[in-house]
């Protein structure tokens, strides 16, 4: 059967056509086996990229220069399968088109890192940004520079108390690019955190039977603006141009000045149409706790006052004299004088509490004094409501400041009851929950380890920031602490350092890019946990990387992942470093220094045990292995021989890491070698071996030829091309010699 340009069906031999194009019933191309999505290279090397793909042949081949659909740089002759790369020295992105008559299908990006040069992708993040509740969306992509990315919307529900989301902006505080879900933005070389927008309500949310319509608790102890931090009126909050705070208020901070007798700046709340209560038909109640110094002069000092005109809707005030405190509501008076002789320029915290009331059909009001014992009681006036500005610290026209502090002002859209009265005089009526901001954060680039669990910063409280308890690494860098920014430029913080700033924060890994080891030829930090390749981070030698057919890892290596079985007492697969030819030393001429960290179970049987060997027929160039026991380790270099008995009865199968070390050096003309246990103090010395320079294939966990394996596991092999000194031996063991990954301390 054939599909013909006009129709399907069979076609009689001898038939006679004209103009038919004949395509055989097949299938569009799929592809069965992507790219490898990353290829890692030295500078000046080249990768090889394939692909897999089936459908009707023929099928075609052209790979491009780019991101994925992106057709502006095909490379020239790249039209097979199988794509070798340019001579690469700086990192770069392909992907492949495959075709057919029926169709065409385009493969996954390959990022090719050229070792050194900085990361393709980035990632993008959503902050709540204040949020109290609800959960940020996660992203879970890794974009190309350049890439489009698609911001996502409040699918986890954020919400924020007296506000509406509006959005997402690149700044914290809104002064960056804004966007919609559904919006699109070009990914950046750098990661990106967007940051969730609040609007204030407008109109207040339904009071609740304990609802606060506002309230100041002074907490923040610095800068212009007086929060409000109540959540069934109006967002009351406001700046005040010449502000005082008080480290010493009733909770946490307060208002005020700190010596307690001078005028008390005044603050006139924001949107405070919900506070223009009727007194004969609206339930409130206003407390605050105020504190005056023993010398403060008297005269008429205002707590708070609602005026207009000669409307005094409520206002509190000490009429000339300490011992003695007056009310208004409605232009109906009261004044309460202190019970027992008190004063209030006793230098104490003091809780005045105005509360308006019906009483069965009769609207009274009390001016409470502390705890609710001691109070006066008027009927509340007919001034009715008035829209004239609340005023706290002072009157509405100014003129008749307080003196000293006040602290935690509340105003209910309720009367609270004598007894609540007492509760609050206790602290233990309607506490609102303390303010929280979450702090996270991002690796920001690690290659390796975890990011520390997210911490929560509580209102006017330091916390103390994370260490780098998950040992995030970065090939080629240092951890230095974190910052607000992805790119260094924010504010930078050390570990366990104070971060004292009332807003959630994303906190980003920062790292110091150091000088390679330029005298480290192999490293296997053997961290990858998975796969047949094991890598070599170093970049002075050859690239010795190699694949290993039936690998083993083990999660619980001496740093991070490790080498071997994972029951410690198996034998170890061999790995054979590709090319070696640049550790073909010779005993009697070159300096070097090969170490690792072995780890032996309990039960693991003792022999002819081998950590690595570099033999040519009887030619042993360099050879580790433990003698048939396990207190003793033998090395040879250049066929000369040393034995080192463990000290203090110590065995390798203990189950436990331990470092060993051999260093060939010349010793004032005479070339000598030292096989070094753990920190270095332990060590076996003798004459470097005439053997001289063997091409033999360097094994580890081994011998050359095999059937002598390593029982256990192995970690952070390490071979320099210099001689390392007994106290560098103590800090390779210690874990500060070049830190844990490819990194530069000056030799």
């Amino acid at each position: 059967t054939w599909i013909t340009n006009a129709s399907t069906g069979n076609l009689r031999i001898g038939a006679n056509v004209t103009n038919v194009t004949f395509f055989p019933t097949t299938q569009a191309p799929g592809i069965t086996v992507q790219p490898a999505a990353k290829v890692t290279v030295l500078a000046g090397q080249r990768a090889t990229l394939r692909v897999s793909a089936a459908g009707g042949t023929p099928l075609s081949y052209q790979w491009y220069a780019g991101n994925a659909g992106d057709m502006s740089a095909p490379v020239a002759g790249a039209t097979s399968a199988v794509f070798t790369t340019p001579v690469l020295n700086a990192s770069t992105v392909y992907w492949v088109k495959v075709s057919n008559g029926l169709g065409s299908v385009n493969s996954t990006a390959v990022q090719v890192v050229v070792a050194g040069t900085p990361s393709l992708t980035y990632t993008v993040t959503y902050n709540g940004n204040g949020s109290t509740g609800g959960a940020a969306p996660t992203d879970g992509n890794s974009y190309l520079s350049g890439a489009t990315v698609t911001v996502l919307g409040n699918t986890g529900g954020l919400v924020k108390t007296s506000s509406t989301f509006a959005g997402w902006n690149s700044a914290a505080n809104g002064s960056g690019a804004s966007y919609t879900a559904g919006s699109t933005f070009a990914m950046a070389s750098l990661p990106v955190v967007l940051y969730a927008q609040w609007t204030p309500d407008s109109v207040p949310p339904p009071v609740g039977a304990l609802a606060m319509h506002l309230h100041y608790p002074f907490d923040a102890g610095t800068g212009t603006l007086v929060e409000d931090r109540g959540t069934a009126g109006f967002n009351h909050s406001v700046t005040v141009a010449a502000p005082q705070w008080t480290a010493q208020g009733k909770y946490g901070a307060g208002w005020g000045p700190a010596d307690m007798v001078s005028s008390t700046p005044r603050v006139q709340p924001s949107n405070a149409g919900d506070l223009n209560f009727n007194p004969r038909a609206n339930a409130f109640t206003i407390a605050t706790w105020v504190r005056v110094g023993t010398t403060a002069v008297a005269g008429y000092r205002t707590i708070f006052d609602k005026t207009e005109g000669s409307n005094r809707q409520m206002r509190m005030w000490a009429p000339g004299s300490w011992s003695r405190m007056t009310a208004y509501v409605g232009n109906a008076l009261v004044t309460l004088t202190l019970p027992n002789g008190a004063v209030l320029n006793d230098g104490q915290w003091h809780l005045f509490s105005l509360v308006n009331y019906n009483d069965n059909g009769t609207w009274r009001f009390r001016l409470y004094y502390d705890g609710g014992v001691a109070f006066a009681q008027g009927v509340s006036g007919t001034g009715g409501v008035t829209n004239g500005m609340l005023s706290l610290g002072d009157t509405a026209v100014g003129g008749n400041p307080w003196r000293g502090n006040l602290d935690d002002v509340r105003i209910y859209g309720r009367a609270l009851s004598q007894a609540e009265i007492g509760q609050l005089y206790a602290g233990t009526i309607d506490q609102p929950a303390t303010a929280t901001y979450a702090v996270t954060y991002n690796g920001n680039g690690a290659t390796s380890g975890t990011v520390p669990p997210s911490q929560t910063k509580t209102q006017d409280m330091a916390l103390t920031l994370a260490t780098n308890s998950g040992n995030l690494v970065r090939t080629g860098y240092t951890f230095a602490g974190w910052n607000t920014a992805a790119d260094g430029s924010g504010t930078s913080y050390q570990e366990k350092s104070a971060y004292t700033a009332n807003a959630a924060a994303q906190l980003y890994a920062s790292w110091t890019a150091v000088a390679v080891v330029s005298d480290l030829l192999l490293y296997f930090p053997l961290d990858a946990g998975a796969g047949t390749l094991v890598e070599d981070h170093a970049v002075a030698g050859a690239d010795h990387s190699a694949t290993v057919a039936a690998p083993q890892w083990t999660a619980q290596g001496k740093y991070g992942a490790g080498w071997g079985p994972a029951d410690t007492v198996s034998s170890t697969p061999r790995v054979q470093p590709s090319n070696a030819g640049d550790l073909n030393f010779n005993p009697r001429a070159n300096a070097f220094t090969i170490a690792t960290w072995v780890r032996v179970g309990t039960t693991a049987m003792a022999g002819y045990r081998t950590i690595f060997d570099k033999t040519e027929g009887s030619n042993r160039q360099l050879r580790l292995w433990a003698p048939g026991s396990w207190s003793r380790m033998t090395a040879y270099v250049g066929n000369a021989l040393v034995t080192l008995t463990l000290p203090n009865g110590a065995v390798l199968n203990d189950g436990q890491w331990h470092l060993f070390s051999l260093v060939n050096y010349n010793d004032n003309g005479t070339w000598r070698f030292r096989l070094y246990y753990d920190g270095g103090v332990a060590f076996a010395q003798g004459v470097s071996g005439t053997g001289g320079v063997t091409n033999g294939i360097l094994s580890l966990g081994d011998t050359a030829v095999g059937g002598n394996s390593w029982r256990g596991n192995l970690d952070d092999v390490r071979i320099y091309n210099r001689a390392l000194s007994q106290a560098e031996i103590g800090q390779l063991h210690a874990g500060t010699l070049d830190g844990l990954v490819v990194q530069g301390v000056a030799q």
